[in-house]
């Protein structure tokens, strides 16, 4: 079977869809032809190239501040192919656009649509342009064969927001390669290895957006460090992204220097023992749809405190706390420093396999 996967953005570069695409695409490639078409707005990439079996071709974008994706290259490119399955992802890029305009029945089998829907903008322009611009990606829901939603939650939203019928909508969620976290330090009891018992270690794991909430997190520091002067407690923040300077700068403003750790472009083993050493994973998103960093957080046996919104409580139940505002994050994190939370979660049922093995049935039914 050929199929061609049509994201805005692959690896190298890091995310939740560019992870999602290429976890399934190379167990996908194991049997069949698979091909991802992608762009690359810095123009220093390979064109073309293979990875675990996938051939991958990136295409010139116009992508300001990391966002719209506009490639009328990819779109050419698409409209000389045919393949078994056209798999697109992303409603918030253009190349979704630049693929429905491409996808002519006659040589694209079947259409399917991976949305990672984001009903909130990033910034008040981005809010205003999607007036407009989301009418015009929605069109695919309607050219669409099957649409992949990663959670309930935004199934929900779709099915409600642009009135898909339900029959057309199935849930499969994103996943994690589980055997990264079968044999990890926590479960052999070896975890105090990584740092003293006074040691509170806070960790952020995600793109630097401000709809992130990133700047909760440091202002939660700062009167919890007030609090329990007899700690020391730091704050680790993974990744990268336009909202990393002001980050900096708040943190730089608020005296925290000292205590704030940015890191980014970690390979997956630097990233794990960052799960191990942390006592805590936050993630106060204003909205989710899905989040593979908290799964793999709680993988790792480590509470999460996310907030209510989105994907985040489906799996924080019971592992963490659900937050509404900056005060409730910053008691949240008080309670767990003084009273720790014993996780319970079965990441198996979350395996990238299981994934790529239900979206292939929905390639073949």
């Amino acid at each position: 079977m050929k199929i061609i996967q049509v994201c805005p953005r692959f690896f190298p570069d890091i995310g939740g869809i560019e992870t999602h695409v290429y976890e399934i695409s190379k167990r996908l490639a194991r049997d069949n032809d698979v091909y991802v078409y992608t762009t690359d707005p810095t123009g220093k990439l390979p064109k073309q190239e293979s990875k675990d079996g996938i051939k991958i071709f990136r295409f010139k974008s116009f992508a300001p501040n990391e966002a719209y994706f506009f490639s009328p290259q990819l779109y050419f490119a698409l409209r000389k192919q045919s393949c078994d399955v056209l798999h697109v992802h992303s409603f918030q890029a253009l190349t979704s656009s630049m693929a429905y305009y491409a996808a002519d029945k006659s040589k694209f089998k079947k259409v399917v649509y991976t949305p990672h829907y984001q009903p909130v903008a990033s910034t008040k322009f981005r809010g205003f342009v999607r007036k407009f611009y989301d009418p015009i990606q929605a069109r695919l829901f309607n050219k669409a064969d099957k649409i992949i939603c990663v959670s309930d939650c935004e199934l929900g939203l779709i099915n409600k927001t642009f009135r898909v019928p339900r029959d057309k909508l199935i849930k499969i969620p994103n996943g994690i390669d589980v055997g990264k976290f079968e044999n990890l330090p926590h479960l052999k009891n070896e975890g105090k290895k990584y740092k003293d018992k006074k040691d509170f270690q806070i960790l952020f794991v995600g793109r630097l957006e401000k709809y992130k909430r990133v700047q909760w997190i440091l202002f939660a520091l700062k009167e919890i460090l007030k609090k329990h002067p007899d700690k020391s407690i730091r704050l680790v923040i993974v990744g990268r992204g336009p909202y990393e300077k002001t980050l900096r700068k708040t943190a730089y403003k608020l005296g925290l220097n000292d205590f704030v750790t940015f890191k980014s472009n970690l390979s997956d083993d630097e990233l794990i023992e960052e799960y191990c050493r942390c006592d805590v994973f936050v993630l106060p998103s204003e909205y989710e749809v899905f989040s593979i960093v908290t799964l793999e957080a709680l993988s790792c046996g480590k509470p999460v405190i996310v907030s209510d919104a989105g994907f985040l409580p489906e799996i924080s139940k019971n592992n963490g706390y659900v937050i509404r505002s900056a005060e409730d994050l910053m008691k949240s994190l008080l309670l767990i420093i003084r009273n720790r939370i014993k996780v319970r979660f079965d990441f198996k049922e979350y395996s990238w396999d299981n994934i790529a093995n239900k979206i292939f049935k929905v390639y073949v039914e």
